[in-house]
């Protein structure tokens, strides 16, 4: 697990510094206030586009991982009733879409960037969707190059050729590269998933009474922990301007230099949960959580040292104008880092069936962060949304703490003092 680790955080930490050279390239070709514009709509899509997969995302690595159990004919079933159920939320979508553009938008500016705000969403839930299926037969390198690296680099290259090619852009443009880029790697998925000798695709809708409670309730918690991420960056779009949304947004990108860590070990140990619960073995739980901690809080703590003492660095990557953003980042990073101390927490409580616990926890989190977010936005500024954020990781850390030590009897951070 930890070689499987630490294969998997090195594709994750690609992935995310070509995701941070897409933040720098772009704050660098355009104005700041395009450059926020063009931001916003990435953020529409990485953060709507979880919540429109519905919890399926969740599911599917479930499924997957229990495979062996089910049996490939039942894998098969939900997976394509998973698909099925996304294709037709995306037709409603745009169904919706072109009623509210023949009665009310005029502007084609603003038209083609929720055309394509809207298609990339779509590429962004099938390409989660079907590579978790992945993920869930612990194909995690696979699933993460996936997830968070092919886009990034197309992207780029396509900026590249841009100039190369001396064309003019501006942020609808370098939209439509990212969507394209999403549509490519969502086809890539789809038809990877599909070459496997046991997956078919197969006609039939499978969504009984429990696989629309395990939905609904995969579906808050992505729906929450999404909110929880997001919120203040919305809250800082709604209530500041462009420069202070780029400001943040930058400082958002550089402290998921912490977070990918979490993400990418989470990534790794999430199959093994679900594994051990359907083997009903206790102590390879214990073991599989420890190592996750182990792994997470040794590469993210020089991580944040180095962002606490010298923030400037990675800030000046941006431009000279992104620097004013120093505290945002620093508070950002510790933010990321109290999911690093909470562990693999909202994992277990997800693959052990206790997934009710966990959807308690964030809608009563989640909620209270929405509200508080825009209210302190809206009285303090950037602060305000920075007082929230730290509040909200730190309830919520507390929360899936005393929740994962409650049903499984054990913390998994205070696991990683033990022998």
């Amino acid at each position: 697990m930890y070689i499987s680790s630490i294969f998997t955080i090195a594709v994750r930490g690609t992935g995310a510094f070509f995701g941070i050279l897409v933040t720098i390239l772009s704050a660098r070709a355009l104005s700041i206030e395009e450059a926020g514009d063009f931001l916003f709509c990435l953020t529409i899509i990485q953060s709507l586009g979880g919540v429109l997969c519905l919890g399926t995302y969740t599911a599917a690595v479930k499924v997957s991982a229990s495979s062996s159990e089910l049996g490939w004919h039942e894998t098969n079933k939900e997976i394509s009733s998973y698909f099925y159920l996304l294709l037709g939320v995306y037709a409603l979508i745009f169904a919706v879409y072109l009623v509210i553009y023949y009665w009310f938008l005029t502007d084609e500016i603003t038209n083609t960037k929720i055309i394509l705000t809207i298609t990339g969403l779509m590429g962004f839930s099938l390409n989660t969707l079907f590579s978790s299926c992945w993920q869930g037969m612990r194909r995690t390198l696979f699933a993460s190059v996936l997830q968070n690296t092919i886009v990034p680099l197309l992207y780029i290259l396509g900026l590249v050729l841009l100039y190369l090619l001396d064309v003019r852009f501006n942020s609808t443009t370098l939209l439509a590269i990212y969507v394209t880029a999403i549509l490519i790697v969502m086809f890539l998925a789809i038809s990877s998933w599909y070459a496997r000798a046991h997956s078919r695709l197969i006609f039939e809708l499978s969504i009984d009474r429990v696989s629309i409670r395990r939905l609904v309730s995969f579906g808050l918690i992505v729906t929450m922990n999404i909110t929880i991420l997001w919120s203040s960056q919305y809250a800082v779009a709604l209530h500041l301007g462009d420069e202070e949304f780029a400001l943040f947004n930058a400082g958002q990108r550089l402290a998921m230099l912490i977070g990918i860590v979490f993400i990418a070990v989470n990534f790794v140990v999430s199959p093994h949960f679900a594994k051990a619960r359907a083997e009903k073995d206790d102590d390879y739980l214990r073991v599989a959580s420890k190592k996750g901690v182990q792994i997470s809080f040794f590469l993210a703590t020089p991580v944040l040292i180095f962002i606490l003492l010298f923030p400037s660095i990675p800030l000046q990557l941006f431009g000279g104008a992104y620097v004013d953003g120093e505290n945002i980042l620093r508070v950002l990073a510790f933010c990321q880092y109290i999911n690093i101390i909470a562990g693999p927490s909202s994992s277990l409580l997800t693959m052990t069936g206790h997934e009710n616990d966990l959807k308690n926890i964030l809608i009563a989190v989640g909620i209270t962060a929405c509200v508080s977010t825009f209210l302190l936005t809206w009285s303090f500024g950037i602060n305000g949304a920075l007082f929230s954020s730290l509040g909200t990781f730190f309830i919520q850390g507390v929360l899936v703490m005393f929740y994962v030590k409650k049903r499984l009897g054990f913390t998994p951070f205070l696991q990683m003092f033990q022998r």
